[in-house]
């Protein structure tokens, strides 16, 4: 069975076409993969397991799932719409998923579609003059206050210590800010003057000074970013502390990996600690009488903060959803449809209107963020969303 029969089955099964045999043959399927074995190539195998099946959906009116069928149903219904993405994925079009062929297809405009996002972000130095990451070449960028600026092979941008500069973490001053953008449908990585990795995602910014004081590092963050902080000590062997600020919360970084996730058009400030601890605290300037409780929490890797109206609620989450992003999927963990949209919205720089009242079914699961919308929006129609595209409008209708 190739491809293209076994979506055509696959499409029957979610409608509820299927002959006894067929409706037994792809539940089979099912069971072999929950099993290890699968009747496709192994690179299909391999990355429906890293889409991963890691719950069953259970009954539950706003929750998109197929009514008539029983729980154990429902559970290889999401396997269908796993396995579907991986057909596409695997298609003679997507099959490859190299930057180059992600650049072609921003290149040509497409129809009634849009291209996944790419690596592209605006660098502005300190002079004031802005630089578009995605068109300059490789090597140096500028020079400013002692430091070099450089783009490598990969795409990143580092910045390095000049040789003969004289300036270094225990004598620096603050003598500038540069600030790196991302647009909708673009993301990008930077290395900061202290050497720590930052991802930017989408529609974000991060702003930094040109090269750290001797006591103190600290950056501002609008949008969503995933950071790897390196650490760093004075010459008295005192930790030099890292801030992130957003425009509600400020972080201080105890130990390395985290996510923060400050767009502000989403309803809550997310912060996910991966590995080591940072300290979240709330900005209260000009707010009276918030509890002290609500003051600062320390979070222990696979927990997760969210400031909502100047409260912090702290619970246990798979980390591995709050930096999938980064990794190269949409995950959704019983999201809304407005929640869903608005990551396609950035990801694809498309405008989302809705036509009509707006459906209450949750979305869960994993897709790859380089297929192009269509292709995106092809498995949410499983759940019975419609769409249409007019330019850069994406219109969802009841």
């Amino acid at each position: 069975m190739d491809n293209r029969e076994a979506k055509e089955l696959l499409n029957k099964y979610v409608a509820g076409n299927c002959t006894a045999e067929e409706k037994a043959l792809v539940e089979s399927w099912y069971l072999e993969w929950q099993a290890g074995e699968f009747d496709l190539s192994q690179n299909e195998l391999e990355l429906m397991k890293a889409q991963g099946l890691k719950r069953i959906l259970q009954p539950d009116k706003n929750k998109w799932r197929f009514s008539y069928w029983g729980s154990y149903a429902a559970a290889a219904a999401v396997f269908v719409i796993i396995l579907i993405s991986t057909i596409l994925y695997n298609s003679n079009i997507y099959k490859t998923a190299e930057p180059k062929i992600v650049q072609q297809q921003t290149a040509k405009p497409l129809i009634n579609d849009a291209a996944p996002g790419t690596n592209k972000a605006l660098l502005t130095l300190a002079d004031g003059s802005v630089v578009s990451l995605d068109e300059i070449k490789t090597g140096k960028i500028a020079d400013l206050a002692g430091m070099t600026i450089r783009k490598t092979a990969d795409g990143q941008v580092v910045y390095e210590t000049t040789a003969d500069s004289g300036n270094n973490a225990a004598t620096a001053t603050v003598t500038g800010y540069n600030q790196i953008t991302t647009p909708r449908g673009g993301q990008h990585k930077i290395i900061l003057p202290d050497g720590t990795n930052v991802w930017l995602n989408a529609a974000s910014s991060l702003r930094y000074p040109v090269q750290f004081t001797a006591d103190t590092r600290r950056v501002e963050l609008k949008g969503e970013g995933y950071f790897e902080v390196n650490g760093q000590k004075t010459t008295a062997g005192k930790r030099i502390p890292f801030f992130v600020s957003t425009a509600t919360q400020t972080v201080e970084v105890l130990g390395t990996h985290f996510n923060i996730n400050a767009y502000s058009d989403e309803a809550a400030v997310v912060t996910t600690l991966l590995e080591g601890a940072v300290k979240v605290a709330p900005n209260h300037a000009g707010i009276k009488n918030h509890s002290i409780a609500n003051k600062e929490t320390v979070l222990k890797p696979g927990q997760q903060a969210s400031l909502k109206n100047n409260s912090l609620q702290v619970r246990e989450i798979n980390t591995e959803d709050a930096v999938a992003w980064k990794n190269g999927y949409f995950s959704f963990e019983e999201a809304d449809l407005q929640t869903v949209m608005r990551q396609l919205s950035r990801w694809y720089d498309v405008d989302v209107v809705y036509a009509g009242e707006i459906s209450s079914e949750t979305f869960t699961g994993k897709v790859q963020r380089n297929m192009t919308l269509k292709n995106v929006l092809d498995i949410l129609a499983y759940a019975d969303i419609n769409f249409k595209m007019e330019g850069q409008k994406l219109i969802i209708t009841p």
